[in-house]
């Protein structure tokens, strides 16, 4: 049995008996413990080529959600690439939310953290009406 076999056994195995893991279901358990499993074990190099660059993953999370998209070059090799309500129309939102990824210079934006932030959006626009843009910078290249 791999190693990786082993660990993601184990944590399923223990999920029963752990505070933290009683509540989640069992591939959550088993995706978790595959996770820490690749990040303590691959170089950071290995695991930022496996996920792919950023623009990749916001243009089709992005897709996925039908949302529109923009992105800019703002020097230096960086970018930001927004999470709007609507269309782009130019200038940059009334508020911002600047969201600055884990990761730094190694990793990409994960499509987790987009989700997240565009819930946040949808959250304060239906609870607050509070029209708010996410700007996502792009460092990692």
């Amino acid at each position: 049995m791999s190693t990786k076999a082993f660990v993601c056994t184990w944590r399923f195995l223990l999920s029963c008996f752990t505070g933290g893991e009683r509540q989640k279901p069992w591939r959550r358990v088993i995706s978790d413990a595959a996770f820490r499993w690749v990040v303590d074990n691959l170089p950071i190099p290995r695991i930022a080529y496996l996920l792919g660059p950023t623009e990749d993953i916001y243009t089709t999370w992005a897709r996925q959600r039908d949302l529109p998209m923009h992105s800019e070059d703002i020097g230096e090799n960086a970018k930001i690439f927004w999470i709007l309500n609507g269309e782009w129309n130019g200038s940059v939102p009334q508020r911002v939310i600047l969201y600055l990824h884990g990761g730094g210079f190694s990793l990409p934006l994960s499509e987790d953290a987009a989700s997240f932030w565009r819930y946040v959006q949808n959250e304060l626009k239906g609870r607050h009406d509070i029209d708010v843009g996410v700007a996502m910078l792009d460092y990692s290249q």
